[in-house]
């Protein structure tokens, strides 16, 4: 077996490290419930006039 050796180089980081702000038009809380799940089923519903 040989030792292989690789040299990390740096990079320029600004290129990658970047995100767009976002802002949620509704959150609900962590996990996911029966409660949850009507909720989000009646403002679907509500959308398209079901």
């Amino acid at each position: 077996m040989s030792d292989d050796i690789f040299e990390v180089k740096d990079i320029d980081r600004g290129f990658y490290d970047f995100f767009n702000e976002f802002e949620y038009s509704d959150k609900t809380d962590k996990g996911l419930n029966a409660d949850i799940v009507r909720e989000i089923s009646e403002k679907k519903a509500s959308l398209y006039g079901c």
